[in-house]
């Protein structure tokens, strides 16, 4: 069965979007796009596949990351190979059911040892367990 996402169709006219390459706007889009993609908008992606689907060399993607983590728009554990879609959790309407919430918390709870954690839960403190466990040591 296929999956849908919501994509916001005001992407095209924000500031930010319109400044990329072609390239980087492949690479940005694949992430609202790829079945991987969870309702925290934090999911197990590998670098080396990402660069296959957008036909982009492994070293040209890498620079991309790090232009998209600078402008504050993801982050990435390289070492647990997971992204965090910053702003995607917020801005996808069906995140409002209480399904896609608990899934939101699942995630964040299967990626507790990513770098970035404490910082989903400092943005959205709704997905932290309670009891302090996600995200320590």
């Amino acid at each position: 069965m296929a999956k849908y996402e919501f994509m916001r169709t005001s992407t095209w006219q924000d500031g930010w979007f319109r400044s990329l390459t072609n390239n980087e706007r492949l690479a940005f889009l694949y992430l609202f796009t790829n079945d991987a993609l969870r309702p925290s908008g934090i999911y197990s992606l590998s670098l080396e596949m990402w660069a296959t689907f957008v036909s982009l060399p492994l070293k040209q993607l890498k620079a991309i990351v790090h232009k998209f983590e600078a402008s504050g728009k993801i982050r990435y554990d390289e070492r647990e190979g997971v992204i965090w879609v910053v702003n995607y959790f917020e801005h996808n309407p069906n995140n409002r059911r209480q399904g896609s919430i608990d899934g939101a918390i699942r995630d964040v709870l299967d990626h507790s040892k990513c770098c970035f954690i404490k910082d989903v839960l400092k943005k959205y403190p709704s997905l932290g367990d309670g009891g302090g466990m996600v995200g320590e040591p």
